[in-house]
């Protein structure tokens, strides 16, 4: 003999749905904690970058042949290596990306709060629904 779950009572029907939504609940609040990581790490890798960035064209300027009106790359007096603007312009690009890699997690962090608000929104209704 088999029990037929097709049968089974209401309230244990309602009481394995509700479970199986807090199960998603939690899996969406664990990823919104991910996705909130990464923008925080995101964050924190482009404030350095720009710190990097900051601290080059403050040697470039400080090096530059501004007599003749023409801003040169020397070497520097500190490192002893020549100013690359290159590396500056690549850490700039960086730069850019992390910028966007957090406009994109912070679309996709209000995007998940909406999706969740209209699923309690839902889930409200069908138990009103459920009662009247």
């Amino acid at each position: 003999w088999r029990p037929n779950c097709l049968h089974l009572p209401l309230t244990l029907t309602v009481r394995v749905k509700e479970k199986e939504e807090r199960e998603r609940e939690r899996g969406m609040e664990m990823e919104e904690e991910r996705i909130a990581m990464v923008l925080i790490r995101a964050t924190e890798l482009r404030s350095k970058i720009a710190n990097c960035i900051s601290k080059t064209t403050a040697i470039e300027g400080s090096n530059a042949n501004i007599g003749n009106g023409v801003h040169e790359n020397l070497p520097s007096m500190e490192t002893g290596q020549v100013v690359n603007e290159e590396e500056a312009d690549t850490l700039l690009n960086i730069c850019d990306a992390f910028d966007s890699l957090e406009s994109q997690l912070t679309s996709l962090q209000a995007l998940l709060q909406q999706q969740q608000y209209e699923r309690e929104t839902v889930m409200g209704e069908i138990e009103y629904s459920r009662k009247v």
